[in-house]
């Protein structure tokens, strides 16, 4: 099933509270894309428990810590359930990657990190604790096609916007 689709991704990121700490806006992709019903399930934390059942591969990991700084780039701590199509995804874009004991921290260093930005995304079912839902570490689909978790999440819940 898949479903043809344009769209653009702003996400509000809540690291340290249950307010909008900051976001990140992505650009319009000028592409069309076709994203499957798999792909779409491996980028959904709210659904490992189900999705692990018929398929093996999810394309997230929990982060622990995140900052941003235009003078000092990005950095990302994720545990260690990291799948190594999303590890290799992020030292393809130069990323620099490090173990630190049972967590690894993802780097990018340089001016140009807003063209090398990484796709993120909550967990409201599965929270941090309160109202603070947790944040995720994912890849963005096939030619670089970032979607949001709010148009993730209403493809799966709309079925007539997927076609065979």
């Amino acid at each position: 099933m898949t479903h043809i689709y344009d769209a653009m991704l702003k996400i509000n990121l809540h690291v340290n509270s249950s307010s909008v700490d900051w976001g990140l806006n992505y650009n319009i992709s000028e592409n069309k894309a076709q994203i499957s019903l798999r792909e779409l399930f491996q980028r959904m934390p709210d659904l490992e428990k189900d999705f692990v059942q018929i398929d093996e591969e999810l394309l997230f990991s929990n982060i622990i810590s995140l900052t941003y700084s235009g003078e000092d780039g990005i950095k990302i701590k994720t545990n260690k359930n990291i799948s190594e199509t999303l590890r290799k995804y992020y030292q393809d874009l130069q990323y620099n990657i490090t173990e630190e004991n049972e967590s690894y921290c993802l780097s990018y260093n340089s001016k140009d990190v807003l063209d090398k930005l990484p796709m993120l995304i909550h967990s409201y079912i599965h929270k941090m604790f309160g109202s603070i839902p947790s944040l995720y570490l994912t890849i963005p689909f096939d030619n670089n096609y970032y979607i949001s978790q709010l148009c993730i999440t209403y493809l799966l819940i709309f079925p007539t916007c997927l076609s065979a």
